[in-house]
């Protein structure tokens, strides 16, 4: 980044409004001209905005958007690049793990998203390089289990989270995740906001899932005159 003054306001300028509220939040650890910059820019979009900004909201870092598992429609762009979608990936949701009396029930959702292709082959091969080495340590750990008869409890505990590297490996890469989900919804996570909001208007859903933000920016701004 350039360190002038208006190479670091225009390094503000392409932020999203997301953005620039979450390095309002860490102003103290900015230099005084970083500081004024940033400033500058949220004071000029407040500004110059006639009516509440609303943008998907931004949870842990996706922007998420919740929808009916009935009939799911997905804009016809890659969620990766934005280019034209001509392939599709299988994402999964982690388990949702139900204990009964008897026995453990454990449920998750499968979806097809659209991708470009070239997005799609490449997704493709980083999974099947990150899973064929852990598939091989869950495999030798049950061998360990069944040989030292350690019963099915270590196989289970031990299989979860020797997994948990690659699910997160998986998700941290992705364009597209899914959270929690019930019988009659189901919540999308996507890195793009551009494409979170394709989304949420491919399915209706765009009012429910947007937050305003512009209360958000006068609390920010307030907050870095204070810090300075």
């Amino acid at each position: 980044m350039d360190g002038t003054l208006s190479g670091i306001q225009e390094h503000f300028k392409v932020k999203t409004d997301g953005e620039l509220l979450s390095l309002a939040a860490d102003v103290r650890e900015m230099t005084p001209d970083s500081r004024l910059a940033l400033l500058a820019e949220m004071q000029r979009r407040f500004d110059t905005t006639n009516k509440p900004s609303a943008i998907v909201q931004l949870i842990h870092g996706w922007y998420t958007v919740f929808v009916e598992r009935a009939n799911i429609r997905f804009p016809d762009v890659c969620p990766n690049c934005l280019r034209n979608a001509d392939a599709e990936i299988s994402i999964a949701s982690r388990d949702k793990i139900k204990y009964r009396v008897i026995y453990t029930k454990r449920e998750n959702v499968s979806v097809k998203v659209p991708y470009c292709r070239d997005c799609a082959t490449k997704w493709k091969y980083r999974t099947r390089l990150v899973a064929w080495p852990s598939y091989l340590v869950i495999a030798a750990w049950i061998g360990f289990c069944i040989w030292f008869h350690l019963g099915r409890l270590a196989v289970f505990v031990g299989s979860i989270l020797l997994s948990l590297p690659l699910i997160s490996m998986l998700r941290e890469n992705s364009a597209v995740t899914l959270g929690d989900f019930d019988k009659d919804w189901l919540e999308f996570r996507f890195r793009s906001p551009d494409y979170a909001e394709k989304f949420a208007s491919a399915n209706d859903v765009l009012d429910q899932n947007t937050e305003t933000i512009r209360d958000d920016f006068l609390t920010a701004i307030e907050s870095i005159r204070a810090a300075g």
